[in-house]
C-alpha cells in the first residue's frame, strides 16, 4: 500500500467499506505475484469504482487518465490497463488495455460520470475480451494473452511505474476470477443479487479463438457467410448478387456486380474479423472498362476512412 489511504463510505453506505485513492499523492494498492492475473489467458475482473473530480493524465501520450488497475513491468509489459479516456469522469467512458501501451482495444462509450458508484467488469480469453459498465457491454475485442512474470504485483488506483497515472477515486470489492463469467452473472454483481463469494463459476460459453476461416463469402444468390461465425453481410448502393459468366470450376454460378460509386457489401464488426497479425485474404475479381480500380476489402470506420484504422485494404 501506498498510503495512508482514508476508508470512506462504499456504494452501500456502510462506512469504511471502501478504500479512498489521492491520485496527487501517487496512492495505489500493489497485490503480490500479480493477484491471480499472472499469465493467466482465461479470467473476469470485477470491482467497484467511483472517480471524483478532474483525472490526472501524466502521460499524455498514453491517455490513460483515472487509471484504478494495472499490472506495468517497467520496459518490458503493460497490462490489465483499466482507465478513462478523458479526464472529466461527467464525459469519459471506460478504456481497457489487455496487453501493451498503446491504444485501448476497448473504450467504452457511457460516460461514467462524477462521483457516482459504478461496477466495472471484464472478462476475456483467447477469443474475445469484453467491457462492461453497470453490467452493460462497452465493447468486444481480441486482445493478446497475458504477461507472466510473478514479480510483478497488481496494481489497484493506479497504472503504477512508468504508466504514471494516478486516480482520484473510491474502490471497493475488487475480485478476479480464473474463469470466464456469463454476461448475466456480471450483471448480478452490479446489482447486488450476488457477490463474488456467491455468483458461481463461470463457463462454459468462452468464445474460442478465432483460428482458420473466418469469413466466406461465395454470393451465391446472397451475401451470406459461409464460415460457421455468422458475419454475414449486407448490399449497399447498387450492389448486386446475380448469375454471371463464372467459370465452373469455381463451383458455382454467382458473383457479386459493383458498378462504382457507393456500391459495396457491408459487414457489421465481429471480434473474429478484428485481426492484427498475420492474416490471408483472397478473392477472384474480374474487372470492366478502367482498369484502375480502387480497393477490393476494406476493414475501415464507419466514416470509410481505411487512413483512419489499421483496416486490411
Amino acid at each position: 500500500m501506498n498510503g495512508p489511504l482514508a476508508p470512506t463510505f462504499d456504494g452501500t453506505g456502510v462506512p469504511g467499506g471502501a478504500l479512498r485513492f489521492d491520485g496527487s499523492l501517487s496512492q495505489h494498492v500493489d497485490v503480490p505475484g500479480g493477484g491471480g492475473l499472472d499469465g493467466t489467458t482465461v479470467g473476469t475482473i470485477s470491482m467497484w469504482a467511483k472517480w471524483i473530480g478532474p483525472q490526472s493524465n501524466y502521460h499524455t501520450g498514453l491517455n490513460a487518465p483515472g487509471a484504478i488497475l494495472s499490472r506495468q513491468s517497467d520496459g518490458t509489459f503493460s497490462d490489465n490497463v483499466i482507465a478513462l479516456s478523458g479526464t472529466d469522469p461527467a464525459a469519459a467512458g471506460l478504456t481497457w488495455r489487455q496487453n501493451g501501451a498503446g491504444p485501448p482495444i476497448i473504450i467504452g462509450g457511457t460516460a461514467v460520470g462524477d462521483d457516482f458508484w459504478r461496477h466495472v467488469a471484464v472478462r476475456y480469453s483467447p477469443g474475445e475480451s469484453e467491457l462492461f459498465l453497470d453490467g452493460v457491454s462497452q465493447g468486444t475485442a481480441i486482445g493478446l494473452p497475458l504477461n507472466s512474470n510473478p514479480l510483478i504485483p497488481l496494481s489497484i488506483g493506479a497504472w503504477a511505474g512508468h504508466g504514471s497515472t494516478y486516480s482520484n477515486s473510491a474502490i471497493d470489492d475488487v475480485a478476479v476470477f480464473d474463469d470466464y463469467l456469463s454476461a448475466t452473472q456480471i450483471n448480478d454483481l452490479f446489482t447486488r443479487t450476488e457477490t463474488p463469494l456467491t455468483v458461481g463459476p463461470g463457463g462454459p460459453g468462452v468464445p474460442p479463438p478465432f483460428f482458420g476461416l473466418v469469413g466466406h463469402w461465395e454470393f451465391e444468390g446472397n451475401t451470406l457467410d459461409s464460415s460457421g461465425l455468422d458475419n454475414h453481410g449486407t448490399l449497399e448502393g447498387a450492389a448486386t448478387v446475380s448469375g454471371s459468366d463464372v467459370p465452373p470450376i469455381f463451383g458455382g454460378t454467382g458473383a457479386l456486380s459493383l458498378g462504382g460509386g457507393g456500391d459495396h457489401v457491408l459487414v457489421d464488426h465481429h471480434a473474429s474479423l478484428d485481426i492484427t497479425s498475420e492474416m490471408t485474404i483472397a478473392a477472384w475479381v474480374k474487372t470492366t472498362g478502367d482498369p484502375a480500380w480502387d480497393g477490393i476489402v476494406a476493414k475501415a470506420p464507419s466514416n470509410g476512412s481505411a487512413s483512419n484504422s489499421a483496416g486490411n485494404y
